[in-house]
């Protein structure tokens, strides 16, 4: 089973990304502002042309 796409609501999305980077080697794709919120594209390491 491969996972295509996830969405996850976060409490905190500066400390997601960071995570998400730093932790996992997630590189952040798009940064779409939402209100007061943001939309985050983050590829895994080993697919990093997906959407």
């Amino acid at each position: 089973m491969k996972i295509k796409l996830n969405s996850l609501f976060v409490g905190d999305q500066d400390k997601a990304l960071k995570f998400y980077a730093e932790v996992l080697g997630f590189v952040k794709k798009q940064d779409i502002p939402m209100g007061e919120f943001r939309w985050l594209t983050e590829p895994a390491p080993e697919n990093r042309t997906a959407a």
